[in-house]
């Protein structure tokens, strides 16, 4: 092995048994990852150096890649998503081939000279091998490193405490410019401190002191909204969050782009004290009698640098009052292709979601006359017992009904549990629809009553519903123009024969049924009173969580879900002719597999459509033999867009759908 004197391999990551790039879904190929550090005494430019093992050149740096010293950067196989990577700068190779059994890693500089070099033996299975001590010894299993600390398979982006290289904290922020919700793990620290480097506009210590407001806070009382804060010379309130629009350009008054994405924010000041407190509150503002609109919700933040229990988080707040809903709310500026949405984090007692360091998150309490201090303790809060599950998308299975509406470009989803603690009707265990920030967004949502909307609602079983019954659920939305728009779903993997699903449009009559489609195209127009955004360039409109005054009751779109009269006996399932496996990794970057079974020799047509029912690809057009090796792979061109897509697999009179979300 040769050592580097600029760079050296610190992590690796080829056997992956984990959802290490954090996109929802475990994949032995996707999750692999390299880790690198920056060892020397200065900024280093990567720009056209490569990576590669005993196969070849498997990635080549960007032109303008520059490392700060200290700093790590990351190539993974498939595209990162999330936060939890600490301060480096991530990278999607779309495909690593890092072998299993043992392989040699280079990293070239542009001039083709190593610049360092490993090699790895295979011996460790299901984790990453990292260096003991970092950056200079030798590789060692994660968990022998992290022994007694809990299940630690990987630790990309980060030490593997989980402490960040180069300064004590930081964090990265990853996509493009829109709004950001951040909160302060240091203590002392002032919003020059965090945002400096930023540009800022529309507060006194701001780039732009008379411009629009980049940076605000949460006001209670009369307005519950987004409010700018005083001066940026004011200090950060541990375990409160903010909301800070992210430019692209760090300085508009310099000709040129400045700075660009990702941002790192850093800091070497002291952590915040083991027990942070926080002033939470609920008021019923325009005294109707309930919590609706934006009260209740107070904007808080991890106060540690330290990945802490969204669990613990409500069991803290419910020391203040029982009342409160029982999940945090993450903002997530790239989901849905660009559209951006409030994740919906469970903190169940069952859930191990945790929220990262520097992540702000809302909360709700659901009663009237609420006012105290909720008491976060950082050694009760980060009792978690496993420091990367995912925090950003939902989990589906057998008992969840994913409904999508897409314009071909953007989409937001809404969804449908159906569990033990399921009630009809509103319960803490239901999850809020927050509006999305950013400014031309599309929403879809349930509603139960005025003023009352969901993002994600949890039903009893469907085994609950007797023979003959219905549930009806109230869907609204609120789109950024008059456009045509695509509904799509998924629904339950393993849905009862007797039970119907119907999406059902109100306005044209029509009934669809959910099994025997998989779409439903329709025109939308613009919200009576919602106008279409002419914002630009530095302009912004101050955030808000319901952002237009949308009827709270929807009469155009339901979801109808009926469970027949007579009881269906189930016979012996017949063997199929054609089966067809999901689509692996889901969400993906550049290619995605399928695994194809025929019991007999056929006729294969594999077509991939986007979401307002245009073909793009042709895979297959063939006869295929009988058997099981069949994979159907799609090279996704590097002009497609991010979006829905549905596969559609006809064979020996069988038709088969499978839905992918290409996210670039």
């Amino acid at each position: 092995m040769s050592q580097s004197h600029s760079v050296v391999i610190n992590e690796i990551l080829y056997d992956a048994q984990g959802d290490a790039n954090r996109d929802g879904h475990i994949s032995p190929s996707g999750d692999q990852f390299i880790e690198l550090v920056n060892i020397s005494d200065g900024a280093l430019a990567i720009g056209g150096w490569s990576l590669s093992n005993r196969a070849g050149v498997i990635f080549t740096f960007p032109e303008g890649t520059v490392i700060p010293t200290r700093g790590a950067f990351v190539v993974f196989a498939d595209e990162p998503t999330g936060s939890g990577f600490g301060g480096a700068y991530l990278f999607s190779a779309g495909t690593l081939n890092l072998n299993t059994d043992g392989d040699t890693i280079f990293l070239h500089n542009a001039d083709g000279i190593t610049v360092t070099s490993t090699t790895y033996d295979g011996a460790v299975g299901k984790e990453s091998i990292v260096r003991s001590p970092e950056e200079t010894g030798p590789f060692r299993s994660h968990s022998s490193v992290r022994s007694g600390r809990g299940s630690l398979f990987f630790s990309p982006g980060t030490r593997a405490d989980g402490s960040p290289f180069g300064s004590a904290f930081a964090t990265g922020l990853r996509g493009g410019e829109g709004w950001r919700l951040i909160s302060s793990p240091v203590r002392d620290t002032r919003f020059n401190d965090m945002f400096g480097n930023f540009w800022t506009q529309g507060m006194p210590g701001s780039d732009v002191p008379t411009g629009a407001g980049s940076l605000y806070e949460w006001e209670f009382g009369t307005q519950n909204n987004f409010s700018p804060i005083g001066d940026m010379s004011d200090m950060m309130q541990p375990g409160r969050g903010y909301a800070i629009y992210v430019y692209e350009d760090n300085d508009y008054r310099t000709p040129g782009m400045q700075g660009g994405f990702p941002k790192v924010i850093r800091s070497d000041k002291e952590e915040n004290q083991s027990t942070v407190r926080v002033a939470v509150k609920s008021e019923d503002v325009d005294k109707n009698g309930k919590i609706n609109q934006q009260e209740g919700f107070n904007l808080l933040g991890n106060p540690f640098a330290v990945n802490i229990s969204a669990h613990a988080v409500i069991e803290a707040l419910q020391a203040v009052d029982s009342r409160v809903n029982a999940n945090l709310y993450v903002w997530e500026a790239s989901a849905g292709a660009g559209n951006g949405r409030f994740a919906v984090v469970d903190g169940s007692e069952k859930s191990e979601a945790t929220i990262t360091p520097f992540q702000a998150f809302f909360v709700r309490y659901t009663g009237d006359e609420i006012s105290g201090t909720v008491r976060f303790d950082r050694s009760r809060l980060s009792q978690n017992k496993n420091a990367y599950p995912e925090t950003r998308v939902e989990t589906k299975g057998e008992n969840n009904l994913e409904l999508t509406l897409g314009d071909g470009n953007q989409f937001d989803v809404y969804q449908i549990h159906f569990q033990e603690n399921g009630q009809v009707g509103e319960d803490q265990y239901d999850g809020y629809k927050l509006f999305s920030l950013n400014e031309n967004a599309l929403n879809l949502f349930s509603t139960l009553a005025e003023e009352t909307r969901l993002a994600k609602n949890i039903l009893p079983p469907l085994s609950s519903m007797k023979g003959g019954e219905e549930r009806r659920i109230a869907l609204g939305y609120d789109v950024p123009r008059r456009n045509d728009y695509t509904f799509s779903w998924q629904l339950p993997d393993r849905l009862p024969e007797d039970f119907q699903l119907y999406l059902i449009d109100n306005e044209t009559g029509q009934q669809i049924d959910m099994r025997t489609r998989d779409a439903y195209k329709t025109t939308l127009s613009l919200n009576e009173n919602r106008s279409q955004s002419s914002f630009s360039g530095q302009e912004r409109a101050r955030p808000t969580l319901s952002k237009y005054n949308i009827n709270g009751k929807s009469d155009r779109f339901e979801l109808r879900i009926v469970r027949m009269q007579k009881e269906v006996k189930q016979a012996e399932p017949l063997k199929k002719d054609v089966v067809l496996s999901p689509n692996y990794p889901n969400p993906f970057n550049a290619q995605t597999q399928m695994d194809l079974d025929l019991q007999e020799k056929m006729h294969v047509r594999v077509t991939v459509w986007n979401i307002v029912g245009q073909k793009v690809a042709t895979m297959k057009d063939e006869v295929m033999d009988a058997g099981r090796d069949h994979p159907l792979i799609w090279n996704v061109p590097a002009n497609m867009p991010s979006g829905i897509y549905i596969c559609k697999v006809e064979a020996g009179g069988s038709v088969i759908t499978r839905k992918m979300t290409l996210v670039k």
